[in-house]
């Protein structure tokens, strides 16, 4: 198991490939395109299964043994479950295989975000099991929170990335909400993330002592979130400047703060 690329956690576990969820920023569909030989050869060459590839090319919810019995590290650690499937379409043994093999790994922590989860439920949700949601604006906060919030699990969060609207968190949301991630979208396909929508909710975070990681701005910017440096580096090399926002456009650099301030916390 290898170390993640992703911010908010250590390793990406990804025992399961495939979505029919269809949503309009996934990502993973284009990488299951780009991997879905090599992964499905390994799968069928430990397991001699038949016909893998064809499912791991749909992006249809397959089990991957190889992956589902992966060594975990030594030292506990944060282990992304799904960054290439949503749990709510898997099947029931593919939830139950998943679970047990969280629940006989106590000492990591274990993070699922799904985006649907009024239509998912587990037999039973390990102690060491942080569940989250991913929502985008107002409509679908107000859809999918209350649904992940009837879920017992150990932790709740709910990842805004990428967000692409104002988000008002509704005081009973705040109760069990204990951590919230903030990104904007990056991408050809990207647009900007206003720098009120990402000021507004981190400050309703700090009012209600829920912990923040911001990701990043994404493909683009707001200039009025550059520090000197930034700006003094971007007069030397300009990049495209769209209206109120510099464009990012090889995202080799991040812009990992608002207003100059990290925000990379985890919950306790």
């Amino acid at each position: 198991m290898q170390k993640s690329k992703i911010q908010w956690t250590d390793y990406t576990w990804n025992p399961v490939w495939g979505c029919l969820g269809g949503c309009n920023y996934c990502y993973a569909r284009g990488i299951a395109k780009r991997f879905a030989k090599p992964i499905a050869e390994r799968e069928a060459t430990l397991n001699k299964r038949k016909n893998i590839f064809e499912d791991v090319a749909r992006f249809t919810p397959t089990m991957l043994d190889h992956r589902l019995f992966a060594e975990f590290p030594k030292k506990p650690s944060r282990v992304f479950v799904n960054s290439m499937s949503d749990p709510a379409f898997w099947n029931r043994t593919i939830r139950r295989a998943v679970l047990d093999r969280i629940h006989f790994n106590e000492s990591h922590s274990f993070q699922m975000l799904t985006k649907f989860p009024q239509i998912l439920e587990f037999d039973y949700y390990p102690p060491n099991l942080c569940f989250g949601t991913s929502c985008e604006n107002q409509e679908s906060a107000d859809m999918r929170i209350p649904a992940l919030l009837e879920r017992p699990a150990a932790l709740h969060f709910v990842s805004f990335e990428p967000l692409t609207g104002h988000v008002n968190l509704k005081t009973e949301w705040t109760e069990k909400i204990k951590w919230v991630i903030i990104g904007g979208m990056s991408g050809t396909k990207a647009t900007p993330m206003r720098m009120e929508w990402a000021e507004s909710l981190i400050e309703e975070c700090e009012m209600f002592n829920i912990q923040v990681f911001f990701k990043s701005w994404g493909k683009y910017v707001p200039i009025e979130n550059l520090t000197v440096k930034e700006r003094n580096a971007i007069m030397l090399k300009p990049p495209k400047i769209t209206g109120e926002y510099c464009y990012n456009a090889s995202e080799q650099v991040s812009y990992e703060h608002v207003r100059g301030f990290e925000y990379r916390n985890f919950p306790k």
